[in-house]
């Protein structure tokens, strides 16, 4: 992934240096590429990580929830730490600046609705488009259901992951 902005080495930086701590940081790598961008267009020739551009940075755009506004926020309080622990300017927003997020209530579906979701996801037809779409759509809600993995980790699963004599899933990308 490329970086152009004044900030650039201080992004390769940080993510360099996490990735040899042993995170994956890709999604944070892909929010500093649009916080790269962001700088370029707005901030080109910027020199320290100021009040000012975090401060615009930090503005809730619409259609945004407030856990994306704290997840895009979060990879730049890590560049400005890192840029301060190597010598440079950087101002860190504060935590408690921004709002909190609403604790997440769960939903737990009854009975009825387990029965009517499978039963939905068992009608999935053939499409030319995804061939094996109604076969997969059916396993993967059960899956769900029975695991309680996320969507993305069942999602990025390999077959090598799944051991069907033991009956045991095993992969890198899970977060449980």
């Amino acid at each position: 992934m490329n970086f152009i902005s004044t900030f650039a080495p201080y992004i390769i930086g940080l993510i360099e240096q996490k990735q040899a701590l042993g995170y994956k940081y890709q999604s944070e790598q892909s929010i500093l590429r649009r916080f790269d961008l962001y700088c370029l267009e707005h901030h080109p020739l910027a020199t320290k990580l100021t009040n000012e551009i975090i401060t615009e940075w930090a503005i809730k755009r619409p259609n945004e929830s407030l856990s994306t506004v704290q997840c895009r926020l979060s990879p730049v309080r890590e560049l400005a730490k890192y840029m301060l622990r190597m010598g440079f300017e950087a101002y860190i927003m504060p935590k408690g600046l921004m709002p909190r997020v609403p604790k997440y209530m769960p939903y737990i579906y009854s009975n009825n609705e387990l029965k009517r979701i499978f039963e939905q996801t068992d009608r999935c037809n053939y499409c030319y488009e995804v061939p094996y779409r109604h076969w997969i759509m059916p396993i993967f809600f059960r899956l769900l259901y029975c695991s309680g993995m996320r969507a993305t980790e069942a999602r990025l699963l390999k077959v090598d992951d799944v051991n069907l004599v033991n009956g045991v899933i095993t992969a890198d990308n899970l977060l449980l």
